[in-house]
């Protein structure tokens, strides 16, 4: 591993760790919201599922054990909006090249129309010199 990857790799394990503790959200990159529902009678909230599929980045330990949902809500323009954060709950301590993880979480958590992810997005770079 070099240098850069090492450091690199130190800094994503602390920036997780501090993270966590700041309640900062980690950065990924959502890919797909999908919602199903059962809409027979009577129809309820708890009925609603929600898989959201995203990318993290992973030194090689990452799953999605590592990760939970935290969902608030908050009313705009007589809507309710759900806000969500994805927090990673374990820091990846491998050591393999940081890549981009897919990873899949489900909830029955959301069930506004509107979902608002809190998360910063994930920049995949691919410089070419």
């Amino acid at each position: 591993m070099n240098t850069l990857t090492k450091t690199i790799a130190a800094l994503m394990l602390i920036s997780s760790s501090a993270f966590s503790a700041a309640a900062l959200p980690e950065e990924i990159l959502v890919t797909k919201i999908t919602q199903y529902a059962n809409l027979m009678p009577p129809i309820t909230t708890d009925r609603v599922s929600t898989t959201i599929d995203f990318e993290a980045l992973s030194g090689g330990c990452t799953n999605e054990k590592d990760f939970e949902l935290k969902v608030t809500e908050k009313k705009v323009a007589n809507e309710v909006v759900q806000l969500v954060t994805i927090v990673r709950l374990k820091p990846d301590f491998c050591e393999a090249v940081l890549h981009n993880k897919v990873l899949k979480l489900e909830t029955n958590l959301l069930s506004a129309r509107r979902i608002l992810i809190q998360n910063p997005t994930l920049v995949e770079q691919n410089f070419v010199h």
